[in-house]
C-alpha cells in the first residue's frame, strides 16, 4: 500500500464474491483468494474474502492487515485504521501493518500519529524501506524538503530498487526549484519502473521548467499511455505544446483536463494564456475569470488577466489587475 500523487478515491459499491461458497473452506483459503483479488485491483471482492478470513481466523494478523489495505483502496480510511490497529495488537512486531497504519493516519491529516506509526515500523524492522519513504512524504508536506530528501535517501539505501522514493525525492528537489536534480531522480525511478505514470508526469514537469519542451511532451505522452485520467498530465502536455507555439493542440489538452476536473484552476489559467496568444481575447478573459473564481491567486493570473483586459480596452480594470502583481512583490 502506498501514497501516490493525488490519492485515488474509489467509490464504494456493494458487491459479494460470486458463485457458491463452501463453508468448510479455511481462513487461509479465503486469505489467498483475497490476496489474488487485491493483486487484480478487485478490492470490493477482496474485502469480502478478507472479512471471511478474519471471521474464520480472528487471530490472523496478516488477514486483518490485508482487510485494512482493501478498505484503504476503497476509500474507507477509518475502517482501514481499525483493521490495522487490530493487526498490530495481534502482532506488535508486524512492521508492514505499522507502516500501513501510518499511511491511514497521514491521509486523514493526523501527521503526529502517522510519524509514531512509521517510527514503530522502523523499530520492529530496521531493514524496511517503506516507512522511510512515507516519513519523507510527511516532511515534504510540511515544506521540510531537505529532511524529506534525507528520508528518501535512507529508503533508497535500504532498497535501491524501490521506485517510489526516487520519484518522491525528485518532487522535493522540484519544490526547491532544483529541476536538473529532480530530473535525475525521476529518470532513476523510471529505470526501475518504466510504467510508473506519475514519474513520467513529474519528469515532464521538470523538463518544462528546464525549457526542454519537446522532451517534456514525450514524457507526458508516455504517462498518458499508462494513466489517461490525470488532469495534471494533460495540462503539462498543453504547456509543452504552448511553448512550441502549438496553441490549438494546447487548447485541446486543457479542455481534456477540464472535462476531467472542471474546477482545475491550473488548466483554466493555461487555457487563458493559449487563447490570448491566438487573439481570442473574450474567451481568454472567460478562462482567466474562471481561474480567479477558483481562487487561483498567482502572478501569472493577474498578468494574463491584465493583458487581456488591456487588449479589450478595459484600461482601468487592466491597471487594477496588474497592480495585484506589485502588491504580491511587495509582500514577498
Amino acid at each position: 500500500m502506498k501514497i501516490t500523487v493525488g490519492l485515488l478515491v474509489v467509490l464504494i459499491i456493494a458487491a459479494f464474491i460470486t458463485g457458491c461458497t463452501d463453508n468448510t473452506e479455511s481462513g487461509s483459503t479465503w486469505f489467498e483468494k483475497g490476496t489474488a483479488l487485491s493483486e487484480e485491483g478487485n478490492y470490493i471482492e477482496a474485502l469480502a474474502a478478507f472479512e471471511k478470513a478474519v471471521e474464520i481466523s480472528p487471530d490472523n494478523a496478516q488477514a486483518w492487515n490485508k482487510k485494512g489495505e482493501a478498505h484503504f483502496y476503497l476509500g474507507n480510511t477509518d475502517a482501514a485504521l481499525e483493521s490495522f490497529d487490530k493487526a498490530v495488537k495481534l502482532d506488535p512486531g508486524f512492521a508492514k501493518a505499522w507502516s500501513n497504519k501510518g499511511i491511514g493516519h497521514y491521509v486523514i491529516g493526523e501527521t503526529g500519529e502517522a510519524m509514531e506509526a512509521y517510527n514503530r515500523s522502523i523499530e520492529v524492522d530496521p531493514s524496511c524501506a517503506e516507512p522511510w519513504n512515507h516519513i519523507g512524504i510527511v516532511y515534504h508536506s510540511q515544506g521540510r524538503y531537505n529532511e524529506s530528501i534525507a528520508a528518501y535517501d535512507t529508503a533508497i539505501k535500504l532498497n535501491p530498487d524501490y521506485a517510489d522514493p526516487w520519484n518522491n525525492k525528485g518532487t522535493s528537489f522540484y519544490w526547491q526549484e532544483k529541476f536538473a536534480d529532480a530530473l535525475i531522480a525521476y529518470e532513476k525511478s523510471l529505470e526501475i519502473n518504466p510504467e510508473y505514470a506519475d514519474a513520467w508526469t513529474n519528469k515532464g514537469l521538470a523538463l518544462n521548467k528546464l525549457e526542454q519542451y519537446k522532451e517534456a511532451a514525450d514524457s507526458f505522452n508516455r504517462s498518458l499511455e499508462f494513466e489517461q485520467n490525470n488532469p495534471l498530465s494533460w495540462t503539462g502536455l498543453g504547456i509543452s505544446y504552448e511553448n512550441q507555439n502549438r496553441f490549438e493542440e494546447a487548447l485541446d489538452t486543457y479542455d481534456t483536463a477540464l472535462r476531467m476536473d472542471p474546477g482545475y484552476s491550473y488548466a483554466w489559467i493555461n487555457k487563458g494564456k493559449s487563447l490570448f496568444e491566438l487573439g481570442r481575447f473574450n474567451e481568454s478573459l472567460e478562462a482567466f475569470t474562471k481561474a480567479k473564481e477558483l481562487n487561483y491567486d498567482y502572478p501569472d493570473l493577474w498578468t494574463g488577466l491584465g493583458n487581456t483586459l488591456e487588449k479589450l480596452g478595459e484600461h482601468e480594470k487592466a491597471k487594477e489587475a496588474l497592480g495585484k502583481i506589485r502588491v504580491m512583490e511587495d509582500a514577498a
